[in-house]
């Protein structure tokens, strides 16, 4: 006896009732979405990265680049731990890019201001609470000026 093939579809697969099946992307918006990405990367890490790699090669201290790889550093790690769920829209991308060309623009220096209004007394706070344990102690900090 011959028995007929059950197929099972996930509800991926088949659209609610009611709805229409979902639109898949179009070329153009993935071209899109690589361009603010390959913009994104640009602003983020190459501009960034040479203009830091200039001020060690002139042997300037550059205030702001020190702050903007903390202030990358940390929005990174908030990326990949909080925000991982975001990462996937290509709008979240574009919102990136544009608060890295704010950080790291010359007229805005937005880096510099948020490492001195609010990354520099969190981390004093920081320092202050290791200062009396051991971990201050091995990384130094007892000998700290404050």
């Amino acid at each position: 006896m011959h028995r007929p093939q059950l197929r099972i579809q996930s509800r991926h697969q088949r659209p609610l009732p009611g709805k229409q099946p979902r639109q898949r992307e179009s070329n153009g918006n993935k071209m899109l979405c690589l361009l603010f990405c390959l913009v994104g990367v640009g602003i983020v890490w190459v501009y960034p990265l040479s203009q830091t790699y200039t001020s060690l090669k002139d042997k300037q201290f550059s205030k702001q680049w020190l702050s903007y790889w903390l202030v990358l550093g940390l929005v990174s790690f908030l990326e990949q731990t909080l925000l991982s769920f975001l990462s996937g829209f290509c709008l979240f991308d574009t919102l990136k890019a544009l608060l890295a060309l704010w950080l790291v623009h010359p007229n805005f220096k937005g880096a510099e201001y948020l490492a001195e209004e609010f990354l520099e007394g969190a981390f004093e706070g920081v320092k202050g609470t290791l200062k009396p344990t051991p971990l201050g102690k091995f990384l130094g900090l007892e000998d700290a000026d404050d």
